[in-house]
């Protein structure tokens, strides 16, 4: 989508600091990438191939392939690239406000139930990636959307900014069978109108 068609695949994570140090991370990684030359790739590290044979139980049985809704996930941000999930209509539908003094994208809580339920799933998903538990860790994220959230999003992935909220709720409307029952209807109308055609 959007010319992202070439696939990369490399050993492991890492981060460049502002001091030029590159540091490895032992986490799972798969992203959308624009090159400064022009060049749109998906670039995948040896981790995310643990998730083979991963399966998602919300979706039927057996349930959509974990690595499919990653690389569909991040085929949705190429076509996506802000285009979409930029928009005040698409922050407005999801409930994605302003938070005071930075200013920064925040996925407002409805309630304070709805609030102290996602510090727990956070402490949580943290124990489970420090464990190095990457699958278990996606099973508590997809659990605690549906039972929490309840077809606001699909995963709690989505909670972090509209561009992933987009991309979970792109890749979910392609692979679940059951999202159009459980995303609430105008999130599903607005994909319907302004994105009908355009989904991998």
């Amino acid at each position: 989508a959007s010319g992202f068609r070439v696939l990369q695949r490399f050993g492991q994570f890492a981060v460049r600091h502002a001091d030029g140090q590159v540091e490895a991370r032992p986490t799972v990684s798969a992203n959308a990438h624009s090159s400064a030359s022009g060049v749109n790739t998906i670039d995948f590290n040896d981790l995310f191939f643990r998730y083979a044979g991963a399966t998602d139980g919300f979706s039927g049985t057996p349930g959509y392939a974990l690595p499919t809704a990653i690389l569909l996930h991040e085929m949705v941000h190429g076509m996506d690239q802000g285009t979409y999930s930029g928009s005040a209509e698409f922050y407005r539908l999801i409930g994605f406000t302003r938070a005071a003094g930075d200013g920064s994208l925040v996925l407002a809580t409805r309630s304070t139930a709805e609030e102290s339920e996602w510090a727990r799933f956070r402490e949580e998903k943290i124990r489970l990636l420090t464990d190095g538990q990457h699958e278990a860790a996606w099973k508590v994220d997809r659990t605690y959307a549906v039972t929490i959230l309840k077809g606001r999003l699909p995963t709690m992935i989505a909670v972090q900014n509209p561009e992933e909220a987009f991309a979970e709720i792109g890749a979910h409307l392609v692979l679940d069978p059951n999202a159009r029952t459980q995303i609430e209807s105008s999130v599903i109308d607005y994909f319907n109108d302004a994105v009908s055609g355009r989904l991998p």
